[in-house]
């Protein structure tokens, strides 16, 4: 997936929609992630994961709202781009965490 969006953006042509393209599909592997690893698990550690995801969630949603706030509204397209990116990134750290997380279960 990496490979593909660096592809895309290697192009040259419509950018903002190569991350957005990218994004749905890490939030795709993010909630695969999470149902595999929830199905590998306890019910004790079910309910621990399920708690600290709804917190993530939390957080995520407070942190994508700050970066949508903060776009540079007389450059739009530079400010949607940098947005995109840092959504991104937080997403697939917290992909890396699950799959962290999995390997010690």
């Amino acid at each position: 997936m990496e490979a593909q969006n660096q592809s895309c953006l290697d192009k040259g042509i419509d950018i903002i929609g190569c991350q957005i393209r990218y994004y749905q599909q890490l939030d795709s592997v993010l909630n695969l992630t999470y149902r595999n690893l929830r199905s590998k698990l306890s019910e004790k550690e079910k309910a621990s994961l399920k708690t600290k995801q709804l917190k993530w969630l939390r957080e995520r949603d407070a942190y994508f709202k700050k970066l949508e706030n903060d776009r540079d509204k007389n450059d739009i397209e530079i400010s949607n781009l940098a947005m995109y990116l840092s959504m991104n990134n937080y997403i697939e750290d917290r992909i890396t965490h699950l799959l962290k997380w999995q390997q010690k279960n």
